[in-house]
């Protein structure tokens, strides 16, 4: 009877180098070269089902400058607005703390590529497909299609598409990267949200990063119960950049999507592997951000692995978030132009520096309560009242 031979034995194995499966590499390099001092340092491999890593996607998020991201960043901006065309309303904020950075997809890939070449215990195999995963008394068994591997622990980073989804809450976009002639737009703010509106499934707003002084990045955004292909918003994308530019624009590179923001689905976890990923909570529910709460995550597990302190943040606040959030969606599928009032408010009474804190994940006690009070009183307590009932009624049974 042949056998097959088991390839390489690991500490752990990484399933997926995607956002989540890199950033958990990046922090353990950066926990090592920092100074964490161990006897033996864990040996890792990351497989990626990805052959190559292409600019397929751009990264933004809030900061005070202490991320190690933010010098990654193609940009950033002190300045973003907020705007209702219907309301001929129009906020900006401006923070003298904080700054909204923009991170390029190939930019975080190669860097992360360019950590894990110059590390002794950390590499990488790209083109590699995962076919079946065993557990056993020692560790773990991973058949792919290069071989096996064997490793004590498995950190399971992998996007999976969602299935057969109940009470959905989806974020879909459609955008260009394009580039223009220098004197057509120039803009020191990023459009956070323009011109939002609201149909009876959801909400729309145009979103734009003004790159450099001849290149920006445009998109269309919906975030609602009803699912489409992002294709549905190619035709305003296009008639905005015309809008904006004119004709004279170029199309280097097209972005689009659509992330699961909220819903349940059958999961299948693997038993007694670390979950981590879009499919495992990395979307922030009521945004869709997800690269600051990566992050978060990615240090608290490097922490654990190393066995390192860590500093979490405190249970009260983050259960409170969540909850916050769950109201906000619940608003979104009963009154949808409560939400949109909602974000004006945000512009328009919220201190930029609290809204950068809520929207990156670092929110205090005092920041949530400043974000409840411009929140429509009515909507957000019948909202609240559901989800205390729905909750109680889930532990009755």
């Amino acid at each position: 009877m042949q056998t097959t031979k088991i390839t390489e034995k690991y500490d752990i194995l990484i399933l997926g180098g995607g956002c989540s499966g890199l950033q958990l590499s990046n922090q353990l390099i950066w926990k090592i070269k920092g100074g964490v001092v161990l006897k033996n340092y864990p040996k890792i491999l990351i497989l990626e089902a990805r052959k190559t890593y292409t600019n397929d996607r751009t990264w933004s998020f809030w900061n005070d400058g202490s991320s190690g991201y933010c010098e990654w960043a193609a940009n950033h901006w002190r300045q973003w607005s907020f705007s209702s065309s219907t309301d001929s309303m129009h906020f900006t904020h401006k923070s003298h703390q904080y700054e909204y950075f923009c991170l390029r997809g190939i930019d975080f890939y190669e860097r992360s590529l360019s950590l894990i070449k110059d590390s002794p215990n950390i590499s990488i195999k790209l083109g590699v497909e995962v076919n079946k995963i065993n557990k056993g008394q020692d560790g773990f068994l991973v058949k792919t299609d290069s071989g096996l591997y064997s490793s004590k622990q498995i950190i399971d980073c992998r996007y999976k598409k969602p299935d057969k989804v109940k009470n959905a809450t989806w974020q879909i976009f459609y955008g260009y990267e394009i580039t223009f002639k220098s004197n057509l737009f120039q803009s020191a703010s990023v459009k956070l949200m323009d011109d939002i509106r609201h149909d009876k499934s959801g909400i729309y707003f145009k979103y734009l990063l003004p790159l450099t002084d001849n290149s920006m990045l445009l998109q269309i955004t919906y975030i609602g119960t009803k699912y489409f292909t992002p294709d549905h918003l190619k035709e305003e994308a296009t008639l905005n950049a015309n809008q904006i530019l004119g004709r004279n624009w170029q199309i280097q590179r097209t972005e689009k999507g659509v992330l699961l923001q909220s819903g349940t689905y059958p999961r299948e976890p693997i038993p007694g592997a670390i979950q981590g990923g879009s499919n495992w909570g990395a979307l922030r529910p009521a945004s869709g951000y997800a690269f600051s709460r990566i992050e978060i995550w990615s240090q608290e597990t490097a922490s654990r692995i190393l066995k390192c302190h860590t500093i979490t943040k405190w249970k009260i606040i983050q259960t409170t978030q969540d909850f916050m959030d769950r109201v906000f969606l619940m608003v979104l599928k009963k009154s949808p132009a409560s939400i949109v009032q909602t974000l004006l408010n945000m512009g328009k009474s919220l201190h930029p520096n609290v809204f950068a804190r809520f929207m990156g994940d670092k929110a205090n006690l005092t920041d949530l309560f400043k974000v409840i009070l411009t929140s429509p009183k009515k909507e957000m307590v019948l909202a609240a009242l559901r989800i205390a009932i729905l909750s109680c009624t889930k532990e009755k049974k």
